[in-house]
């Protein structure tokens, strides 16, 4: 079996905050939690996305 790593990531903008903290294993992302805050209170639609550009599947 092979052991979760965790992670956590912040970022704000002058529109929107939002954070996100995953557990991954081996190939899979098995716990994910993200959420986002509207700062600007336009009433325009907000968005997070978690991107994975690289991985070797090593630990």
């Amino acid at each position: 079996m092979v052991p979760a790593s965790s992670g956590r990531s912040d970022a704000c903008t002058s529109w929107g905050c939002g954070s996100g903290t995953w557990t991954w294993g081996k190939s899979s992302l098995p716990a994910v939690s993200m959420s986002v805050n509207d700062t600007d209170c336009n009433g325009l639609g907000v968005g997070i996305q978690l991107n994975v550009t690289y991985t070797t599947g090593a630990r």
